[in-house]
């Protein structure tokens, strides 16, 4: 479908009356509608996308647990190199719950303050 065979007045259609003259219309053409079918579901959004764990992530970024690279040697010489996180506290990414818990006392303290305020 181009732009030139889409758009047309009113004058160019047999099916409206003639009394709308210059008005735009749009006319869509199209092939045989009897032969196509078309079937749309609509995906349940996932917490990546939507809900709180999205605003978090919007607010404060991703949350990037620490990793490391092992590398296990056997006996017979060959090597597997995996990724694995680090365990315990060493993998928690400190700047990030750093930031949220700051972030936390901010807002805390202002609403605190608003009580204060509103209190007299």
């Amino acid at each position: 479908m181009d732009f030139e065979n889409t758009l047309s007045t009113a004058a160019d259609t047999s099916d409206t009356p003639q009394a709308e003259t210059g008005s735009p219309v749009i006319v869509m053409q199209s092939g045989d509608t009897a032969a196509t079918s078309r079937s749309v579901s609509l995906d349940a959004p996932t917490l990546e996308t939507a809900g709180l764990p999205a605003v978090v992530r919007s607010v404060f970024g991703d949350y990037h647990q620490r990793t490391q690279t092992v590398t296990e040697t056997a006996a017979d010489g060959t090597s597997v190199t995996s990724t694995e996180p680090v365990p315990g506290l060493a993998g928690l990414d400190w700047y990030w719950l750093s930031g949220v818990f700051l972030f936390t006392i901010v807002l805390w303290s202002f609403f605190r303050f608003l009580g204060v305020v509103f209190k007299r």
